[in-house]
Parts: structure tokens; sequence; C-alpha cells
């Protein structure tokens, strides 16, 4: 099902570099000409703050590049900021994933998942492409998938109706395993309903975007079903799946 959330961005001028970041689920709305926000070398840091006040928010990094910015190289982490932001946006307009940023803020420290949201300025939200954002949730209030965001059982797709699940140690996508234990036990499932569509390949990516395991076996690849028990030597652990057309989606990690 679509589902529209609407918030508002604090979007910074080109020549500032910061990124945008849209906030949803709040009382009200900030803007960049406010006095903290604007001219001064900590706008970003007090925004990030200013988030941490309202704590039923959820925010997102908007398309980071080097043209509208990039958080400043997601430098400012800390756990409190963290917990205000749980996506990333993984593509831009054409809904292409590129995974370079979500690499680089997840090595930072960021907890986020990844999203492909058509972000774009054709009043196509939705229909540009098959870029899709899916959320896993049973409860489909408003509130219950704000929480399925703040959990980050999230997975962002360039096919509207690829299916994954995926779990490390029993727990799903967006989940923090806080002992750290001796393997990570990977099962991942994958299915798509068009006849035409095919996997290729299915991956776990791990810290810096190495890949730490690979399923390319047709036959296996078919079942749908996939598992692997790997070192735990990595402080996260993505899935990448890139099917026979080219299309790739990945998912939230296990950290």
């Amino acid at each position: 099902d679509f589902v529209g959330l609407f918030g508002f961005e604090m979007t910074w001028p080109e020549d500032k570099k910061l990124g945008h970041i849209s906030t949803f689920n709040t009382p009200g709305w900030q803007t960049r000409d406010q006095e903290d926000f604007e001219n001064v070398p900590t706008a970003l840091e007090h925004y990030y703050k200013a988030l941490t006040t309202v704590p039923g928010s959820v925010s997102q990094f908007n398309h980071p590049d080097i043209i509208h910015g990039d958080f400043e190289r997601f430098d400012h982490y800390s756990p409190e900021y963290d917990e205000a932001i749980s996506l990333l946006e993984v593509a831009g307009e054409d809904g292409a994933v590129d995974c370079e940023y979500y690499h680089l803020a997840l090595d930072k420290g960021w907890h986020v998942a990844p999203t492909n949201n058509q972000d774009n300025h054709k009043g196509k939200w939705g229909n540009a492409n098959d870029a899709r954002d899916v959320i896993l949730t049973d409860d489909f209030s408003e509130q219950g998938i704000y929480q399925a965001i703040r959990d980050r059982r999230i997975y962002a797709t360039e096919d509207k109706n690829l299916e994954i699940n995926y779990t490390l140690n029993d727990q799903m996508l967006g989940s923090v395993i806080e002992e750290v234990p001796e393997t990570a036990d990977i099962y991942v499932t994958v299915y798509d309903p068009d006849s035409t569509d095919s996997i290729s390949r299915v991956e776990v990516v791990v810290n810096s975007g190495a890949v730490a395991h690979t399923w390319s076996d047709p036959a296996e690849l078919a079942s749908g079903a996939l598992t692997c028990s790997i070192p735990a030597d990595y402080s996260y652990y993505f899935i990448r799946v890139t099917q026979g057309d080219g299309d790739i989606a990945v998912t939230a990690p296990v950290w």
C-alpha cells in the first residue's frame, strides 16, 4: 500500500552545502532563516539539537551529494542526534541506488535505514518510476508506521514489488545487538512475483561497503531462502539484492 507522511524540509542554500533534511511528526516547523540555523558555522548541529527536543519526530538525510550537501561528511554524530534521525536517501530523482554516502554515514556511527523516495520536483511522487520504500510493520496506523520507521524496519528498492526479509541472529533488519556475538547467523528471503524478473545476486555488505558473503548460485537464489554463518567481525551488516535486469535493493542493517 502507498503511504504518505507529511512533514517539512530543512533546506540550506547550496553555497553552504550542509544538506537537506526532511522532518516528520512534529507539532510545528522550523526554517533556515531562524538565527540558530542560518549564518552560523554550527547551524547543522543546532538543528540536530532542536530535533532532540521532539522525541516523536522522524528525520531523514536527503540525497547527500557534493551539490546539495553531505551534512559535513556526517561528522557530528552523537547518540542523541542519532536517535533523532532514522533515514537516509540512497537514490536521487531517477531512483538509481548509490550507497556511497550510506556507507559513509554508517561508518561514522549513524543508525539509519535506506530510502528511495522518488525525490523529484515534477509532481509525480509515487509514479515517476518503480522506486519504493518498504516499511515492515503489522500496525498500519499513523503512529505504528512512525514507530516502524524509528525502528528502521525498512528497505529501499528500484523494483516496486520486490519482497525481502532479513534477520541476523533472529533480529530483524534495523535492530541493534548490544552484546557482540561470535557468529552472525544470517537468514534472507527474497521474492519477486513477476515471472520476467529474477534474482542474480544477494550480498551481505559490511563496514566501508565491503562484501562479507555472496549468494550467486541460480538454484539457491531461485529457492528464495538463503542462509550463512560468518564471523561477527563487523559493526553492521545489510543486504544488497541485484536482479537480472540490474535493479538494486538495499536493506537497513543489523548492527
